[in-house]
């Protein structure tokens, strides 16, 4: 799974490629609302990996399908997830969660 945010800045994304070729075209979508955009990238090849650089339109809390493709052939698919959260410390009851102190007694 890749972790990405919600931001209105280029977001690296690294990924090993099923195919040699490099994607030239990508898929997101959304998995809550089920809407795809199609994004146009350019990809560039690291060690064994591939990278690309693009400002992406993401919704925090939301996971995303994303598929990436040389035209019509295959090159990548995996889940993305968005969130402003630190990774080390990412908790799905931020700021939802309210711990009550309240004494639960045994009696045996």
């Amino acid at each position: 799974m890749i972790v990405l945010r919600e931001s209105n800045i280029a977001q690296s994304v690294r990924f090993v490629p099923t195919r040699r070729n490099a994607g030239n075209k990508l898929f997101l979508r959304n998995e809550t609302t089920n809407v795809e955009v199609e994004y146009a990238i350019t990809c560039t090849q690291t060690s064994y990996y591939l990278t690309f650089s693009k400002i992406l339109v993401l919704e925090e809390g939301h996971f995303y399908t994303m598929t990436i493709k040389q035209d019509s052939e295959l090159i990548f698919r995996d889940k993305v997830f968005c969130t402003n959260q630190t990774i080390g410390t990412y908790s799905v009851n931020k700021d939802e969660y309210v711990q009550n102190n309240q004494n639960i007694i045994f009696y045996e």
